[in-house]
């Protein structure tokens, strides 16, 4: 029976065009295990 980790990062992206992209590399690197990605409007969107 293995453990299971639950990690969380606070991310700022510089380019919101290489989102996609830092997701797939996430699950290439996770086994494929679930990820979670949430967005915090920033002040500049307000």
């Amino acid at each position: 029976m293995g453990s299971m980790f639950k990690i969380t990062y606070d991310v700022t992206l510089k380019n919101y065009n290489v989102e996609k992209e830092m997701i797939d590399a996430i699950r290439c690197r996770n086994g494929n295990l679930e990820i979670a990605i949430t967005k915090q409007e920033s002040l500049s969107e307000l």
